[in-house]
């Protein structure tokens, strides 16, 4: 039974909105970010008067909702989301979204008006059963509150199932979003009804009031393995091949990606295949890192090199990866067998060439999997000679160009890395952000919080949810953000100044690459039409950012050099800061063209001698 409170409750509405959060909180929910209004006070004032959890109060229930999604990006832990009537709701569609894709629990509680107003007129009363079809997972549409023991118990089952739904279940279910949709009649305040609870129900359905303490039901999840015939089946299909390539493209950190970097390296070293790890994997920021091969963006650039590295076997953990050449390379050689590793069983192939799937935890199936082929693996001596002179090439010249003097994109991504200590969070923004640090940061065994939405791959929500990450996970941090992404989320600057439990601050630097526009489309073939290209992709703007922050009462910085970056970076920022890096758009992207040229050029000078056996 519930420790917290064993007095009466003061209306029907309190009692209900009680015992729905004490099962969100028995089930593990430990975040609440909640929005203003009138429709949703019995939920607010039950959240509040836990002392148990963190409360973040949000203006702006969109901002609410990435927060929310950053929190439980961090922990693993379904964080709840608490808004009134009407549109309110609608505003956590985008969040929602992210998070069906991206398989990240949510719990969105949206507050309803009773059925007796619907179609009614009645202000803030609108459809809410349906809100989110096709992006959640469970949607519960409850009632108004009943007063009687047999309703209680089914409240709160109902709250317990749809809690564990959202937290998935390995090897038959993924995680993602739910929505309990809760209607509430007059009195909303914690006003006395005189009567109503009936004084009897506390002492005969004692346990339906108050609750056990723990999830009313527990859905204990299966627990699934890779049986043994199949583990040998797939180790005898690794001693065979001859040209393999280990992948592992984004994965969330709490699936299971905690010690994947070091499996992954044992798995590459028992094998003798390259990996090829994405920012967002898990494994790039980790121990293990000797074992990666980290500028494979460029090296699949030499489109006559890439065609010639014809893959025998592909083994990829997680999502697809973010770098395109990636997936052309893929699709070059459809002969490849490939095997795609995921703890929930989804199959994520964009090119839909893999062959099998195995619902399996990447940490323990790696490892496993290392240890049945160790010694046992025969690769083509020029397979390997050919990925280790493509390391060796790609690494001199982007060392080289990310060491050099001038400030660009590439060189930010390598010194944000390199800067960050140990155990920081580095959220990574959509668009070029995640593609540079793809393809130009270094690979290191300085352990890094490493996260990005790749779910959507949107660029919404992105200063809510890094600051929702930093403040549930008690990390400080780096996000790095374009100019346009950070002007689309601008308004979640107010969560910087007023919305964080000031329990759990959240300290966190925004760096904000400003070149003047929406950098990536310059690299797309409608930049060739500049008639429509500056105003309508490109979009250019002319906003002070630092005026901008200023209205907020976040603090601001600008620098316009390398060296000034990396000493302003370098400073703990103690809550939560802007530094805009001016770079030049025009010189960036003929850096990056140039980089990858100077790769391309090399290895395609040597592809021609590549031959491998084909047996």
């Amino acid at each position: 039974m519930s420790d917290l409170t064993r007095e009466r409750d003061v209306n029907r509405s309190a009692l209900w909105a009680r015992v729905i959060i004490e099962e969100l909180v028995a089930a593990g929910v430990r975040d609440f970010c909640i929005s203003p209004g009138s429709r949703s006070t019995p939920l607010t004032l039950a959240a509040i008067s836990r002392p148990d959890v963190r409360i973040h109060s949000h203006i702006d229930e969109r901002s609410s909702a990435f927060f929310a999604l950053g929190c439980a990006k961090s922990t693993g832990r379904p964080a709840a989301l608490i808004c009134t009537s009407g549109s309110a709701g609608a505003h956590y569609f985008p969040a929602i979204i992210e998070a069906n894709y991206a398989r990240i629990p949510l719990v969105a509680l949206t507050a309803d008006r009773p059925f007796e107003l619907m179609h009614t007129g009645a202000g803030q009363t609108i459809e809410q059963a349906g809100f989110f079809t096709n992006h959640i997972r469970e949607e519960l549409h409850l009632e108004t509150p009943a007063v009687d023991g047999q309703s209680l118990r089914h409240l709160r089952v109902s709250v317990a199932r749809v809690v564990a739904r959202s937290l998935g279940r390995a090897g038959s279910a993924s995680p993602g979003p739910v929505h309990l949709n809760v209607p509430f009649q007059e009195p909303l305040a914690p006003l006395p009804t005189p009567g109503d609870p009936p004084e009897e129900l506390y002492t005969r359905d004692a346990d339906a009031v108050f609750g056990r303490g723990v999830p009313y039901i527990d859905f204990a999840p299966p627990h699934h393995g890779v049986s043994a015939d199949l583990l040998e089946q797939i180790s005898a299909r690794v001693r065979s091949a001859r040209r393999g390539v280990i992948v592992c493209g984004p994965h969330e950190p709490t699936h299971d990606a905690d010690g994947l970097g070091e499996a992954l390296a044992q798995l590459a070293e028992a094998t003798g295949f390259p990996l090829l790890v994405d920012p967002v994997s898990g494994a790039k920021f980790a121990a293990g890192s000797d074992a990666i091969t980290p500028y494979y963006d460029g090296i699949l650039r030499a489109r006559v090199w890439a065609g010639a590295m014809s893959p025998e076997l592909v083994i990829r953990f997680g999502a697809q990866p973010t770098s395109k050449v990636y997936r052309f390379w893929r699709e070059d050689h459809p002969g490849a067998h490939e095997l795609l590793v995921d703890p929930f069983g989804d199959a994520f192939d964009h090119v839909q060439q893999a062959r099998t799937l195995v619902q399996a935890p990447s940490v323990s199936f790696a490892t496993a999997l290392a240890a049945r082929v160790r010694g046992e693996c025969e690769v083509d001596a020029d397979w390997s000679a050919a990925w280790r002179l493509a390391d060796e090439v790609s690494r001199q010249n982007v060392s080289r160009e990310t060491q050099a003097a001038e400030l660009w994109e590439a060189g930010i991504a390598s010194d944000v890395v390199e800067l960050l200590p140990e155990e920081s969070l580095l959220f990574i923004a959509s668009s070029m952000p995640i593609r540079d640090f793809d393809a130009f940061a270094p690979a290191t065994e300085k352990p890094l919080l490493a996260m990005a939405n790749r779910g959507a791959n949107g660029i919404d929500g992105l200063v809510a949810c890094a600051l929702g990450a930093s403040s549930a996970s008690g990390r400080s941090g780096a996000l790095v953000i374009g100019d346009v992404a950070f002007l689309h989320d601008a308004s979640s600057l107010l969560i910087a100044a007023r919305g964080t439990d000031p329990r759990f601050p959240a300290e966190l630097t925004i760096v904000v690459v400003n070149n003047g526009g929406g950098g990536i489309f310059t690299y797309l073939p409608i930049a060739n039409f500049p008639e429509h290209f500056e105003r309508h992709f490109l979009t250019t703007h002319e906003v002070d950012v630092a005026g901008l922050c200023a209205a907020y009462g976040v603090e601001h910085s600008v620098v316009d050099s390398r060296e000034a970056f990396r000493e302003a970076f370098a400073q703990t920022p103690g809550g939560v800061r802007v530094l805009e890096v001016i770079v030049d758009r025009e010189s960036n992207v003929a850096r990056h063209r140039a980089t990858w040229g100077r790769i391309a050029e090399q290895l395609d000078a040597v592809a021609g001698g590549l031959s491998f056996d084909k047996q």
